[in-house]
């Protein structure tokens, strides 16, 4: 019994220590690829050499700021919005690669990728009163359907041109990642040619599962009027898809001579060309949408704080978990208050409102759920992480917690047996 109780005591010194060294005080918040533009393509000639590659350095950094600016404003925040320049634009960038690097006597072409500073970049919106967002969304799963002559759609026949178009595709998108199925034998039973708007939503699960996807996009393409393709979009997270966007793309054509009879004109469709602006479009859209959920007001003050209590089995879960908070792109600060063998009493601090937190802890597959604090003091919120198996927690409240009392007291009573309304 003796050996055992010393045993546990040197156990629980290790254990604590464990803790103390990956994560007591606060935690780490990692910066994200929202920041990042690569593909900056440059070109430019001058005088000689030295002259063209300090111009294409320069016009290289305001090309970036502007795909950055695109990325994180909605389109009626761009209208007007002036970029940085010189020295201003200089300070916004954390640092850069170069590669393909072409020199002659008075020509350079490179491709550049830039990393700019987070709170350099967030401090220069706000200071210019723009609203942006910086909350980047789980993979989509788009399932491109098009609309067959005869009637009924198809998406896995090797005809399908808008198929094929997403995945022309050469560079995801930061904000708003989009997959395409691949079109195996898995892909092809989860949902078939006719079954556009009549999947299963168990098969459907567990295509999402499979691409780590976080919601299926349907979008059916069709020829209408003999001049236009219309795109019908919908989403799937609900019980029944849902119609959100329509897209209508002029199918692009040109006149042609008739190689036997110059006098005849022949209008040459190009469905390629048609396909791939669809395509830019509907990606638009869904960047749209998603930077009006996760938009910040540039006139919100401060940062929100919201008191959580995370469960683990393990040291790996903790740490793990303390990674994922880390990634989550909405916490300015994770301050840890206490912890024990098998809790963390944490206090989040957020940019932007208590609904943009939520949706952006989504994108970590973590989930809040608000329960009442026994003793009153404010409301304190369970963090579950789907990643450690399916979650029990009853969700009792979806409205901003209460101010916090930054003096408060983590609750009582943390211990190995303490369990809270929730069960792993």
């Amino acid at each position: 019994m003796t050996t055992f109780c010393k045993l546990f005591r040197i156990f629980c010194i290790v254990f604590s220590a464990a803790f103390f060294v990956v994560g007591a005080g606060t935690m780490a918040v990692a910066s994200n690829s929202i920041f990042t533009v690569d593909n900056v393509v440059t070109d430019v000639e001058a005088a000689n050499a030295i002259a063209a590659r300090e111009n294409a350095f320069q016009q290289a950094q305001e090309v970036a700021f502007k795909k950055l600016a695109q990325r994180m404003l909605s389109r009626s925040e761009l209208i007007g919005f002036e970029s940085p320049t010189g020295l201003a634009l200089s300070a916004l960038i954390q640092d850069y690669e170069v590669r393909d690097e072409k020199l002659s006597a008075k020509r350079y072409s490179a491709i550049y990728k830039f990393r700019f500073k987070s709170d350099k970049v967030r401090d220069y919106f706000d200071k210019s009163g723009a609203n942006y967002s910086d909350v980047a969304s789980k993979p989509l799963l788009i399932l491109p359907f098009v609309q067959k002559p005869e009637g009924g759609v198809t998406i896995w026949a090797d005809n399908n041109e808008w198929l094929k178009a997403w995945n022309n595709v050469q560079y995801q998108d930061a904000l708003v990642p989009v997959l395409v199925p691949i079109g195996d034998l898995m892909d092809v039973n989860d949902i078939g040619d006719d079954e556009a708007l009549t999947y299963s939503s168990r098969r459907l699960q567990a295509m999402l599962r499979r691409y780590n996807a976080s919601e299926a996009v349907i979008a059916i393409a069709k020829e209408i009027e003999g001049d236009k393709l219309e795109v019908q979009i919908y989403r799937t997270d609900r019980e029944q898809p849902e119609h959100v966007h329509q897209i209508l793309q002029p199918i692009f054509s040109e006149e042609v001579v008739n190689s036997l009879d110059i006098s005849q004109v022949e209008k040459k469709v190009d469905m390629t060309k048609t396909y791939d602006e669809a395509v830019t479009k509907v990606r638009e859209a869904l960047r749209e949408d998603w930077k009006e959920k996760t938009i910040v007001q540039s006139t919100d003050n401060g940062s929100g704080r919201v008191a959580v209590v995370v469960q683990y089995n393990s040291i790996n879960e903790w740490t793990q978990i303390q990674r994922a908070l880390g990634r989550v792109d909405a916490i300015n600060d994770i301050e840890i208050r206490d912890l024990s063998s098998r809790e963390a009493y944490l206090l989040l601090s957020y940019r932007g409102g208590f609904e943009r937190l939520n949706i952006a802890l989504q994108q970590a597959d973590m989930n809040l759920f608000a329960r009442n604090d026994e003793n009153n003091r404010q409301v304190v919120y369970d963090l579950a992480y789907r990643k450690f198996g399916s979650s029990s927690y009853k969700r009792v409240q979806t409205s901003p917690p209460a101010a916090l009392d930054s003096g408060a007291a983590s609750p009582g009573g943390f211990g190995e047996n303490d369990r809270y309304n929730a069960q792993f």
